[in-house]
């Protein structure tokens, strides 16, 4: 695990080395045990690295034996035992037992596209000094970030936005991007490839980027596909997904450092740590307690920790203050809604206490519908299908249109269901110029553009696979491990495990209203024959919650008025103060849009960090206009 940064020039400007040192030592958290740098006259390449494959002489960037390719890697790659033996018997001579190496032989058997033989999380960067070619490489679900900026005169690239802000590069344009603010509004994160910066955009997951002599082409190299296998019969879907599992497991508890796992008690980290303990009987789990029983589920993994015969490590989060919520919902490089990053970051920085890396269970809710909006979107579709035979044949998002449980997708700004846009269009309308919103369906149709005619369950699992997952669950947990130097490893995101799951067919994920009911089976068959147990486990979904509420309405609230209210923020954003005055008042006055208040309060906590970089003049309007 490591931070990686770069530069490389799109015309015949030089590069200074104390450019990448400096991008480099914004991340030190993510590498805090060793750094790295390669220049030459068009590329420099930095890193830091967080020490967990071959400890002694694993550092980067690593290059082949003529000095001509070099490679960073933030990452993990989960095969490079058998990649490394493969490309072993087809010539290739290794000098040290690292991951990171296999990358660079990898590229020189393969090209390019030898990506498609790596499993794992992930961000890349090589240097071909042959070609003149810089690629950039994301991992399939997006579990690495990768941030590039590009202007006529260089390309610069972090696994941070603070990195490429912080570098000292002259002239960098940074200004806030509208539109971008204006999905943050919608979904609580920014989906890439957007950045609230407006001249930085994130690496899609999937893709990858070349740079070549001042050209830039960028290719999606993985996609996921839905479509159901109906050829098997379930017991032999079973038997495989176990299969599928067992292997995703075992490659991910490769580490020459101790590694534990997170345990809540629910269906996914529970699968995960029965998995993992049939092969590693000495595992840690570590969980999140509350004092409140609403949001407490340390007793559930404490049962499950002890009918695994595992070992399990609870922290009770008990009087947390406002400048703690603060420190952490400031931690990110754009401003982020998911106020489950606090106990994020309190499991994350109890699990390093004891070990370097930890496995999760997160992608298990986007793989086999565990989310309780699956059920409401199956209701919808049924209405329709009702009055209409061939409801089963039109789009799904044509189908909502006529669905009394949803607000119009297409023909209204608010096309995500009501409960899902963390600021209402009533609001955004006045706070964001028209020219910014008025396109709003355009980034979910993108997502499910020729895929309409796929079930209605694969459809949702689609956009939260390639927007919820990526861009708030993975950088949540990204960004609130790698703030303690934790490496965080999700079994459940292996491709093989993602493909596989596509082609479940849809009843054996959501069976009677039952979400991941097949989940549910594997664990039944191999891991909990305990009906208690059993039922502890697979007891209705709580979620990883934060009693955020509480927080609100007194110990933050003088500073969330503060905050909003300030000239510097309203200035910034060119946001009338008016309509945040209002928005202030319906939450604190008539208890009406407690989403809303802190929403703007995490992307003022954002402004308040970065502030210092951005050099663009806000864009506002006139409301009477």
């Amino acid at each position: 695990m490591c931070g990686i940064a770069g530069i490389t020039t799109l015309n015949e400007q030089g590069i200074r080395e104390e450019w990448l040192h400096a991008m480099c030592s914004h991340m030190l958290h993510r590498g805090p045990d060793d750094e790295g740098y390669f220049t030459d006259e068009r590329t420099g390449l930095g890193m830091r690295r967080l020490n967990i494959i071959d400890i002694e002489t694993g550092k980067q960037p690593i290059s082949n034996e003529d000095s001509s390719i070099h490679v960073i890697q933030n990452g993990e790659i989960y095969n490079y035992v058998e990649l490394r033996a493969d490309l072993i018997n087809k010539g290739h001579s290794f000098r040290t037992n690292s991951d990171t190496e296999v990358i660079v032989h990898a590229y020189e058997e393969y090209g390019p596209d030898f990506v498609d033989q790596l499993n794992g999380m992930f961000a890349i960067a090589i240097w071909d000094s042959r070609k003149k070619s810089l690629y950039l490489y994301r991992d399939r679900l997006g579990e690495k970030p990768l941030y590039y900026y590009q202007d006529d005169k260089f390309l610069v690239f972090a696994s941070e936005m603070q990195s490429i802000l912080a570098s000292g590069i002259n002239g960098l344009d940074i200004t806030i991007d509208h539109e971008a603010l204006n999905y943050y509004l919608i979904f609580g994160a920014v989906p890439a490839p957007y950045a609230i910066i407006k001249n930085i955009k994130k690496l899609l997951p999937g893709h990858y980027m070349e740079v070549s002599r001042g050209k830039m082409t960028s290719k999606k190299y993985w996609d996921v596909l839905y479509e159901e296998d109906a050829s098997k019969k379930e017991a032999d879907i079973l038997d495989e997904f176990a299969d599928i599992l067992d292997d995703s497991v075992r490659i991910r508890l490769r580490s020459d450092v101790p590694l534990g796992a997170f345990l809540s008690g629910g269906v996914d980290s529970s699968a995960i740590v029965a998995c993992a303990a049939k092969q590693a009987p000495d595992i840690s789990t570590f969980s999140i307690g509350y004092r409140d029983d609403k949001f407490d589920e340390s007793r559930y993994a404490k049962d499950i920790a002890d009918h695994l015969g595992v070992r399990n490590e609870t922290l009770l989060l008990d009087n947390i203050t406002p400048d703690e919520v603060i420190s952490i919902m400031s931690g990110f490089d754009e401003p982020f809604y998911d106020s489950s990053a606090i106990p994020t970051y309190y499991v994350s920085k109890l699990a390093r206490a004891h070990v370097t890396v930890a496995l999760s269970g997160d992608g298990g809710d986007e793989l086999f519908s565990g989310y309780s909006h699956y059920r409401q979107y199956l209701r919808a579709y049924n209405d329709v299908a009702k009055w209409n035979r061939t409801a089963s044949a039109f789009p799904l998002l044509k189908l909502l249109e006529n669905s009394g449980h949803f607000m119009k997708f297409r023909s209204t700004p608010d096309y995500f269901c009501k409960g899902f846009s963390k600021v209402p269009f009533k609001y955004r309308r006045k706070l964001i110029a028209p020219a910014h919103i008025h396109d709003e369906g355009s980034f979910i149709s993108g997502i499910l553009n020729e895929k309409e005619s796929w079930p209605p369950v694969s459809q949702f699992s689609c956009m939260d696979l390639k927007n919820y997952l990526p861009n708030d669950i993975l950088t949540k947990v990204d960004r609130m491990s790698m703030k303690v130097s934790l490496e965080v490893r999700v079994p459940l995101l292996d491709y093989r495990l993602v493909e596989f799951a596509a082609k479940i067919p849809q009843h054996m994920k959501f069976s009677t209203g039952s979400p991941k009911q097949i989940f549910k089976d594997l664990i039944r068959k191999r891991f909990i024959r305990d009906e208690d147990t059993f039922r502890t486990v697979t007891r209705p979904k709580h979620g990883f919650k934060f009693p955020l509420g509480q927080m609100l309405n007194n110990d933050l609230k003088a500073t969330v008025h503060d905050h909003l209210l300030s000239k510097d923020f309203l200035d910034a954003f060119g946001f009338p103060g008016k309509v945040v005055r209002k928005m202030l008042y319906n939450y604190y006055e008539k208890r009406t849009g407690g989403k809303y208040i802190w929403t703007m309060f995490c992307l003022s906590l954002w402004h308040q960090r970065f502030r210092q970089y951005i050099t663009g003049p806000a864009l506002s309007y006139n409301l009477s206009a």
